[in-house]
């Protein structure tokens, strides 16, 4: 007898980073290790358990801006190129340590592993990380969908209804362009959620989004049976929320699995443990060191000496932990069935269990290994069943109407990662930054006209430049709303960077603003711009379906946030 559901969302999501002028740039390796730890082995492991007739019913959020890198031809190149340099320098260690007969075995497991993924990326993928992954996805199950734009933190915008418009539509346009899906769901950005938003997301088509758990608990009316089942919210998208219970077992480095001694450890990299000379450019650019991901310790010892990573026993404690998450479930959901037919309900309670995609396989190096056991473990039982939400719906209906309350995700749940005194300085200004937008953007898009006149009466070649500065402002505009830069900030992990980011987003938009106005563009400017923050290449004022354009619904009382922080 089935006792209740799982849903299980990744969200994969990393900030839009790119830096052409710079050989060798820090913050773009994030993009290349998540390849090499997660997204390609995510892919290799769904396509094998497909082969073998296993579904993996579980919704994949994949945010714009990592689509856009994914697609980016330097940043693919790039990609191709960091997993020789570290196959190399594996190599290179193994050589080092040959009379050391456990680091050296583990040397050559990381060069045998990149060399194997670059194989695969290439040979069997033909290089394109997309196409692979909206082709596979049908195939094993997996349902795709998005997040907003630059992964905004949608509470902080609540003021500016047409930012919010634009970064959700432009999110689901980025979907479709990019992996031939129409989007059903929308993750929210931090789970971040305000009163009213939930107008907005139906205005697009959103059939289904996800909260934080008391984003529901604290729902008017409060739902009667809390969050184990989802709510219709009163403009009409589905609200689902996360179990508490299910999150911190994976999610917990203290408590949940991955703090467990047989595992990996994270932070003991061989980028910041070997001389810089012999990291090279690649791993040390100007001296400055980063990642490799060839880390040799396992976690023990807390801040002391660490014992050497055995992967054998590593991954059969993946396979013990993901048969002690489904005995969990099946506890759980037997427990949650059992009080809510005392109280009435019309089917069986449901765990959503979402988390950070690149949790599985970057910081928890075995994470892929225990999602794929889950899904083994759970093919072919009958008191569990995982879905996608989709799926969920088709066999549901009847919902609770609630309207959820003001939540995020993160520490306290309320978005102080997102708005707190170390970063807050940024919101006025980005708040500035999109009513210029709004007032560039304001007058006949369809015959796409600046509000300067004398530029919008030039010649055609100057019709072509003012739909170039356009899209332009509107990707800095855009870009400087990213969540990741004020989280950065507040947690002070890359703080400089995240805050040099956001200012010169925002100086870009002004450049480009006082362009506009002076009727006057500066091509070369615009180019490095173009060439540098090269979000959404699609992107012309024709192609922002409604992003731009004020809904002839938007002055009501429903559209307007009824609550703004």
């Amino acid at each position: 007898m089935r006792k209740g559901d799982l849903i299980v969302l990744l969200h994969a999501h990393l900030p839009f980073v790119k830096h052409p002028e710079h050989e060798y740039a820090l913050e773009e390796a994030w993009l290349y290790e998540a390849c090499l730890e997660c997204y390609l082995p995510l892919v290799r492991m769904l396509r094998g358990l497909a082969r073998e007739g296993i579904r993996c019913p579980f919704t994949l959020s994949v945010s714009p801006t990592l689509l856009e890198m994914l697609a980016d031809p330097l940043l693919r190149r790039r990609l191709l190129r960091h997993l020789d340099n570290v196959t190399a320098l594996a190599e290179r260690e193994a050589a080092r340590l040959t009379s050391d007969p456990v680091l050296g075995a583990l040397a050559l497991m990381y060069a045998r592993r990149s060399a194997d993924l670059r194989d695969f990326h290439l040979k069997e993928l033909h290089g394109d990380l997309l196409s692979a992954l909206a082709e596979t996805a049908p195939r094993a199950g997996v349902e795709l969908i998005t997040t907003c734009a630059t992964h905004a933190f949608l509470p902080a915008l609540a003021p500016l209804p047409e930012a919010v418009r634009a970064q959700v539509r432009l999110g689901q346009e980025a979907l479709r362009r990019r992996l031939g899906v129409e989007p059903r769901g929308l993750w929210l950005p931090e789970c971040g959620y305000y009163d009213g938003l939930d107008a907005l997301l139906a205005e697009a088509g959103v059939e289904y989004f996800f909260l934080e758990s008391h984003g529901l608990l604290h729902a008017r009316p409060r739902p009667r049976y809390g969050v184990h089942y989802p709510v219709r919210t009163p403009a009409g998208p589905v609200a689902f929320a996360r179990d508490a219970e299910a999150a911190r077992r994976v999610w917990c480095a203290r408590s949940g699995y991955p703090g467990h001694p047989a595992y990996r450890e994270f932070h003991r990299d061989l980028g910041f443990e070997l001389p810089v000379e012999e990291l090279g450019e690649a791993f040390a650019p100007g001296g400055a060191r980063a990642p490799t991901g060839i880390k040799y310790y396992r976690v023990t010892g807390g801040s002391g000496a660490k014992e050497p990573y055995e992967p054998d026993a590593a991954l059969a404690k993946a396979r013990e932990d993901a048969e002690d998450f489904i005995r969990m479930l099946a506890q759980r959901v037997g427990l949650l069935g059992e009080a809510a037919r005392r109280a009435g309900a019309p089917f069986e309670p449901l765990v959503v269990a979402a988390y950070d995609a690149e949790l599985f396989g970057h910081w928890w190096y075995e994470g892929l290994h225990w999602l794929e056991h889950l899904f083994r473990g759970l093919h072919g039982r009958r008191d569990i069943r995982a879905v996608t939400p989709g799926e969920y719906l088709r066999m549901r209906g009847g919902l609770e109407t609630a309207a959820p309350a003001l939540s995020s995700w993160g520490e306290g749940g309320y978005g102080g990662a997102w708005v707190d005194p170390a970063n807050d300085w940024a919101i006025p200004r980005i708040h500035r930054a999109w009513m210029s937008w709004e007032r560039l953007a304001s007058v006949r898009l369809a015959s796409v006209r600046l509000a300067s006149v004398r530029l919008a009466a030039r010649t055609e070649a100057g019709g072509t430049e003012h739909k170039r500065l356009l899209a332009q402002a509107l990707r800095e505009a855009l870009l400087s709303q990213g969540s990741d830069w004020p989280f950065h900030m507040k947690k002070e992990t890359a703080a400089p960077y995240a805050e040099r980011r956001v200012r010169e987003h925002l100086q870009n938009f002004a450049r480009i603003e006082e362009m506009a106005d002076a009727g006057k563009v500066d091509g070369d400017r615009l180019g490095e711009l173009e060439e540098r923050d090269s979000l959404f290449p699609w992107l012309t004022p024709e192609t922002i379906p409604g992003a731009c354009r004020r809904s002839s619904s938007s002055g009501s009382s429903k559209t307007r946030p009824r609550h703004r922080r």
